[in-house]
């Protein structure tokens, strides 16, 4: 079988959503599965899942039927291996019981597979077709990112608060960190900045992190 490097640097980075608590061992890993000819890529840590599809035939025929979750520690050897590859747009990749085998000239990666079922998290995507009363606003994820790294460590670890006109749902959102001691405004999505031109899409879906009961 063959995988796609967009598909690896995809898992990779889906990754960073993985649960590192030891005592739900299937949410410690990236879970990939194919569904109406696409590949799904997902992970989930109880407070925040993260999926994005990758519309690659090559990748859905690769995959087929298999459900698997690949251990987000292992997936860190990666990394270096696409780094030495960067050329390649795909890769020989051999599945066994317990590991992906990927393969590029004499390199060879092996990462554990989870065995376990891995939770289904569609019913926490929102459906704004089945849901009423929905508000969505766009904003651009480059300039939030540069927002979220002006953040000190103390900050980060306190909740963000955004906000946005409903009379105006165009307009600008305000994100106001901790007791109002750093306000930013994101300005809305412009064509000339839109960062997401690209063949697949990124769901995210968030719950409060003060919420007891957790996802999964």
């Amino acid at each position: 079988m063959k995988l796609s490097r967009l598909l690896l640097e995809t898992v990779m980075r889906i990754s960073t959503s993985c649960s590192k608590d030891e005592t739900r061992v299937h949410l410690m890993g990236v879970h990939i599965f194919t569904r109406d000819s696409k590949v799904y890529i997902e992970a989930c840590d109880g407070y925040i899942m993260t999926r994005e599809i990758l519309h690659s035939s090559d990748d859905v025929a690769s995959i087929g039927d298999h459900d698997l979750i690949l251990d987000a520690k292992e997936l860190k050897k990666l990394k270096p291996f696409l780094k030495e590859w960067k050329g390649t747009p795909e890769y020989d990749c051999e599945l066994t019981d317990h590991s992906l085998l990927i393969k590029a000239g004499s390199s060879v990666v092996s990462v554990y597979r989870i065995s376990g079922e891995f939770p289904r998290v569609d019913s926490v995507i929102p459906d704004t077709n089945k849901i009423p009363n929905t508000v969505t606003f766009t904003i651009n994820p480059d300039l939030l990112v540069r927002l979220l790294d002006s953040l000190t460590d103390e900050k980060r670890k306190v909740d963000l608060t955004l906000t946005v006109n409903l009379d105006n749902l165009a307009g600008p959102v305000s994100v106001t960190i901790g007791n109002h001691d750093q306000v930013a405004v994101v300005m809305p999505m412009r064509d000339e900045l839109n960062c997401l031109k690209v063949n697949h899409k990124t769901v995210a879906s968030l719950t409060p992190s003060k919420r007891k009961n957790k996802t999964a």
